[in-house]
């Protein structure tokens, strides 16, 4: 049996995991993503946790940032300040296999694309601190000229105004902050279906259908799949969001697509690294 070690930075928390050929999580740990340690470093320190004694095969890495594919580095990490960085060189000196790094959407696409049935045009949505997205078709990530591809949080919207800016995790939470709702996750502001925060809701909803439907238009996929902290919680805003899409979609487009929330959850990502990992592009 071959393993990887799966690594997923967002900009949040870092997650380690010890991952088989199967795609079975073996251990994997967790912590805040910390803004004054060198990004190497931090992984450095949280590694010995997974107390691996398994010999790795590669080493395969998600970035919740632009990456620059020709010359193997991370362009930036919004919110961590990193630019211009080569952690596969620092990796790869480190654990002295070959290391991997795409973007972490890309790679929860692909973690969701084995769990569903692998058929049409594959679309992964992440809502969370960010957004991004991933697509994926006839089992490949694809991949665009200088891997820029699928920044749909960079989209305008509205206003001189960001799909990320208006619907992200952190979007909404400073609606609701402003409002004098003071949830302790966005995403309770979902479960709760108290009246007197719902027009903030109704908004999100609006602007969220206004940059899921500019997806469809240019990519015309067969399913998407929403993951992230309020990707996650699809089933509390998808009858809305439909009606929403409704206003900016033929019906046939509308009713051949499947909207569905992710499967792997907080996993995607680690699973998708090592897809790649174990079946290099």
């Amino acid at each position: 049996m071959k393993y990887c070690l799966s690594i997923d930075i967002g900009a949040s928390n870092i997650r380690l995991a010890i991952i088989d050929e199967q795609y079975k999580i073996i251990n994997k740990v967790k912590e805040g993503t910390n803004k004054d340690l060198d990004l190497s470093e931090q992984i450095f320190l949280l590694y010995p946790k997974l107390n691996n004694k398994l010999k790795l095969e590669v080493v395969s890495v998600g970035v919740a940032g632009s990456l620059d594919f020709k010359r193997g580095l991370i362009r930036d990490v919004p919110g961590l300040n990193i630019f211009e960085y080569d952690l596969k060189s620092k990796l790869e000196d480190s654990f002295k296999v070959d290391v991997i790094i795409n973007n972490d959407a890309s790679l929860g696409a692909m973690g969701e694309y084995l769990m569903f049935d692998k058929e049409g045009v594959f679309q992964y949505i992440t809502i969370s601190t960010g957004i991004g997205g991933g697509l994926v078709y006839k089992d490949k990530l694809f991949k665009g000229h200088l891997g820029f591809e699928q920044e749909i949080g960079r989209m305008i919207i509205r206003d001189n105004k960001t799909f990320e800016q208006l619907c992200s995790g952190t979007a909404l939470k400073l609606n609701l902050i402003k409002a004098n709702f003071n949830f302790k996750y966005p995403s309770d502001s979902l479960v709760n279906k108290d009246a007197k925060h719902q027009d903030i809701i109704k908004n999100w909803v609006s602007d969220l259908a206004i940059g899921v439907s500019n997806v469809i238009k240019i990519i015309n996929p067969s399913i998407i799949v929403f993951g992230g902290g309020l990707g996650k919680f699809l089933d509390y805003y998808k009858e809305d969001l439909v009606i929403e899409l409704s206003k900016y979609l033929p019906t046939e487009v509308l009713t051949e697509l499947l909207l569905e929330k992710s499967r792997l959850e907080d996993d995607n990502v680690l699973v998708g690294a090592s897809y790649l990992a174990f079946n290099k592009e």
